[in-house]
């Protein structure tokens, strides 16, 4: 891949004006590109839901009140007997709000409408047929074969009218006076009844009367976060009028809105004050750094280049990305900063940029593969989210690299002779550890310290700890839930499902007995039981024949009775009319809408369309029972017309999920990342030697974060690639920057360091000022970054260097032959060379060992060549100069060293000469000492001059006798 970059290198060198227009037309291109993509900003996409998951997370917003905001009314000495004090600020706040006919809030609920509350006993016993169920009929088929019923019942009427304030029992004894309907009525004073709030003069109160409750409906959905920031806003000021009349009463606003708007200011507010503490010091950094405003630009436009790259590619894929995904794909800059960054620095610190570009393209090219790699780990996961970050970050890795490798080396310019740049960090970069053996024994002990606290490190399963909420608002929200009767902890919901609510109803039916069953048999306490009210025309039908069979029967003897009977107690021929209608009356199947002031008083919570299908709810208390043996239960008799769900144990599976992901993307990223660095440095060693301090920094971040308690969350758990990207990065260009001093002897490592420290500053600046964030998924990574960053440095500066100082120096001496598996294997199983000492078969691992660790191309090369030579190794050892008088063989174009250093040592009775053009090849050939006492290593700029000053009788041309013996 050198010799493909320095092509197009040379190539466009030569044709400025078309690398310049080139890059402009494909700058172009991504932008008309990127003009077709669309934004949302569903935050689910980042859940990975699956089955029903989605359905229930938007059924529970709906149903718990998800587009429902409260205001709470408080006397601020805590009062509780002045609910009449609190009633009057209640109206003055609706009345502000109405006044000022606000598109914001559609409804408005102060009180209890008692005349529609009373208007649902008519409307039952109006529809009295619709309510009443099998075990009903029992039950009045066993109340009218009891002897004197009706004296027992009308006496008891007598006793209920003398009571005061019968109004409302005086209808129902009029409707009812054998009392043979009180199971309807009770299910519905049941349903009346079930949430645990207080009612004072119609006013809401909560239980014990600590607040006064106004409960207000928002037109917007959940994601509309500019329109219910309005909104909170609208309140706010509604309730801070009222306030100013009332200055002895508190009001506050909550609500799942107030709770996304207050979660969204502040992270504004955080990401505010975070970002301009990191852009000034990045900035400081940076010029401190480059001094160059050029630089700083080019680095800049590098970065908009592989932005522009991603978002152009994405809308190929994708018609439209989530505009979380992109904000979270900003901490991509951060790896992909690396890439600019070190090219531009190392254009202050080697020699021409052509040098510069044949210098960085392996450690870029492999640093940004096994990244690309990493990320692309995230693209087959289930959340929708995760899978376009995986995307995002990969084809910004790639645009970055691409403009980097093709364009950059042509914008930047270093004049001949220009002084070099010093060091921002050169003390720091400079210092050398290699000698430190006890720096191994101390990051052994560690590992295995954090390696055990690592075993506790955990996910965080609960959904809620990553949003923020003051005390106040947690307080707040606690009582709302409990007035509401929402309580996650014991409540399970049921759902069935239809294309129309008939069919929903029809659905809820079926599986009315299950419901009852584990009722009876203690399996669950109590279940809403919405198809006592409300259901299908089916069932009504059925209804209404039972009624008709049944007063069929029992119609004319109960009503003379009843005529007989009542004028003993004292009620008139028309005291029982109402009964009289009812028992008379001719029943039809109702449409689903026929029900909406049942529907709208009592079950409004009970039935959904969010999902796009009709959805019935019913709410079990499961409080002390098996939930997940409910659950189950209940899902095997749905037939997949509907799913039951638990929220906290739905949120404990989706928090599992990620908790899987998280650990898929461990391994992932790491099978990945040690295969490219395989296949990258061409060695088994080098690559574990790169792999290492990752591996090892895995450990140390987990174990770290177990003894801080940090845990892993929904949010932070994406910069598990992040790390793996910043920290292959680092390890590639400090193992790519050891090899090179190895085989060049050309002090690279400072420049590399320096480089490193100024990326991972700008990572710990840009991140790490999150830390100051109070709102806990920003300050969450915050945390992960600052340990995960300074562990990924730490490990890439110590680990690289201490072992690969082992490998091939002994006692600070360069071994003369590198430990490597192959020469492990050798010792252990030694044997006697089968090769004649002196020939060409005999020297072969010597010359390997000399060339190995030294670059990929490098020990290819020479594996080649010795192969390749194999088959004329009797030229070679039968060798003798033209001019048996001259004892010195000059080598001409030796390449990097190896054909010279075997023809010395099979002929040591001879001088050799190595002639090399490329100050690289020499450099490498040079590096490779100790030589045999007859070999030079000779640079020449120069090809003609030393073909004039050599013996021309004893010149080997290393380019032609390739020629020559592949004619053999």
């Amino acid at each position: 891949m050198i010799k493909f970059f320095l092509h197009i290198f040379d190539f466009l060198s030569q044709r400025r004006m078309l690398c310049l227009s080139l890059m402009t037309f494909v700058i172009v291109l991504l932008i008309a590109m990127m003009a077709t993509l669309r934004y949302n900003e569903n935050i689910f996409d980042f859940m990975p839901l699956s089955g029903n998951e989605q359905k229930a997370l938007t059924l529970y917003q709906d149903i718990s009140g998800g587009q429902r905001v409260y205001a709470m009314f408080k006397m601020k000495n805590g009062d509780t007997d002045s609910s009449d004090r609190l009633t009057e600020a209640v109206d003055t706040f609706a009345n502000i709000i109405k006044t000022a006919n606000s598109k914001h809030v559609s409804e408005i609920t102060t009180q209890v409408d008692f005349e529609k509350v009373m208007g649902i006993s008519d409307f039952v016993y109006q529809n009295m047929p619709l309510f009443l169920n099998e075990s009903d009929y029992k039950r009045m088929d066993s109340l009218l074969s009891i002897p004197d019923v009706y004296e027992e019942q009308l006496a008891n009427d007598v006793q209920m009218v003398m009571m005061p304030a019968s109004g409302v029992l005086s209808s129902n004894i009029s409707n009812d006076p054998l009392g043979l309907f009180t199971p309807v009525i009770e299910r519905l004073q049941s349903h009346q009844s079930a949430l645990p709030i207080e009612i004072d003069n119609g006013y809401i109160f909560s239980a014990g009367k600590e607040y006064a409750i106004v409960m207000l409906t928002s037109p917007y959905g959940a994601m509309e976060s500019a329109n219910n920031t309005s909104l909170v806003e609208h309140l706010d000021s509604m309730a801070e009028l009222t306030m100013n009349k009332y200055a002895d009463v508190e009001i506050d606003i909550t609500g799942a809105p107030v709770i996304a708007v207050g979660n969204a200011s502040q992270i504004k507010k955080d990401s505010q004050w975070a970002i301009s503490i990191s852009v000034t010091l990045i900035f400081v950094l940076l010029v401190m750094s480059f001094r160059k405003v050029k630089n700083l630009l080019l680095i800049g436009f590098a970065i908009l280049f592989g932005w522009l790259f991603a978002m152009g590619f994405m809308a190929v894929i994708r018609s439209d990305v989530s505009l979380i995904v992109l904000g979270i794909g900003s901490i991509i800059i951060g790896i992909a900063v690396n890439y600019p960054l070190h090219f531009v620095a190392h254009t202050d610190h080697g020699g021409t940029i052509r040098e510069v570009l044949k210098e960085m393209v392996p450690p870029l090219l492999i640093g940004n593969i096994t990244t690309v790699g990493a990320f692309a780990s995230l693209i087959p996961l289930d959340a929708p989210a995760l899978h376009d970050l995986g995307l995002f970050a990969a084809f910004m890795l790639i645009g970055t690299i691409l403009f980097v490798l093709i364009f950059l080396p042509h914008l930047v310019k270093k004049s001949i002779g220009e002084k070099e740049e010093k060091l921002l960090f050169s003390k720091v970069s400079s210092i050398s550890i290699e000698s430190h053996n006890w720096l191994i024994w101390l990051i052994l002990v560690l590992t295995g310290v954090f390696g055990y606290f690592s075993l506790n490190t955990s996910f965080d399963s609960n959904m809620h700890s990553i949003n923020f909420m003051t005390d106040k608002q947690k307080a707040l929200i606690a009582s709302m839930n409990a007035s509401v009767g929402v309580n996650d902890t014991v409540n399970v919901y049921v759902v069935t499902e239809g294309n129309d609510w008939d069919a929903a109803l029809e659905e809820r039916q079926k599986i009315e007995p299950i419901l009852e069953s584990l009722k009876q048999n203690g399996a669950l306490n109590s279940y809403s039981n919405v198809s006592s009210l409300i259901c299908s025309q089916n069932e009504q039908q059925k209804r209404i024949d039972l009624w008709d069979n049944f007063w069929k029967k029992h119609r004319d003897d109960v009503l003379s009775a009843l005529g007989k009977t009542a004028p003993q107690y004292g009620f008139s021929s028309e005291a029982f009319d109402g009964f009289k209608q009812v028992v008379n009356g001719v029943y039809s199947v109702k449409p689903f809408e026929y029900f909406e002031t049942i529907k709208s008083l009592l079950l409004n919570n009970s039935f959904s369309s969010s999902t796009g299908l009709c959805s019935v709810v019913d709410v079990i208390d499961a409080n002390g029972k098996d939930k997940a043996k409910i659950e189950a239960i209940i899902n095997s008799n749905l037939d997949n017309k509907g799913f039951s769900f638990d929220f906290v144990r739905m949120n404990s599976s989706i928090a599992n999920t990620l908790s899987e992901n998280f650990n898929y993307i461990g391994f992932a990223c790491g099978i990945i990342v040690f295969i490219f660095l395989w296949i990258s440095f061409g060695k088994l060693e080098l690559s574990i030697l790169a792999f290492l301090p990752m591996a090892l920094g895995w450990i140390w971040i987990l174990g770290i974060m177990s003894l801080l308690d940090i845990r892993f969350n929904i949010v932070n758990v994406i910069l598990a690639t992040f790390i793996f990207g910043q920290g292959d990065d680092y390890t590639i260009f400090i193992t790519d920057g050891l090899i090179n001093e190895f085989a060049y002897h050309k002090k690279l490592l400072p420049s590399y360091k320096n480089s490193i420290i100024i990326s991972a500053l700008i990572m710990f600046i840009g991140m790490g000022s999150l830390i100051i964030a109070r709102h806990p998924a920003l300050h969450s990574l915050a945390e992960v970054t600052i340990v995960g960053m300074f562990t990924v440095v730490l490990m890439a500066w110590i680990v690289p260097s201490l072992i690969f100082n082992w490998l091939v120096k002994k006692n600070g001496i360069v071994r003369p032959e590198p430990i490597t598996i192959a020469y492990l294997l050798r010792k252990l199983f030694r044997g006697k060379c089968p090769y004649t000492e002196g020939t060409t078969h005999f020297y072969h691992d010597y010359i390997i060992a000399k060339y190995t660790y030294k670059g990929f191309s490098v020990e290819r090369e020479t594996r080649q060549m010795l192969k390749r030579y194999d088959d004329f190794s009797k030229w070679i050892d039968d060798y003798r100069p033209t001019n048996p008088s001259s004892k010195v063989v000059s080598i001409i174009d030796s390449g990097r060293g190896q054909f010279p250093l075997l023809f010395a040592l099979v002929h040591p009775d001879l001088e050799v000469n190595s002639y090399a053009f490329d100050p690289d090849d020499a450099a490498l050939a040079s590096a490779c000492e100790p030589f045999p006492n007859n070999l030079h290593v000779i640079y020449s700029e120069n090809r003609q001059k030393v073909l004039e000053i050599v013996d021309s009788s004893n010149i080997i041309d290393f380019n032609n006798i390739k020629i020559n013996l592949s004619a053999l």
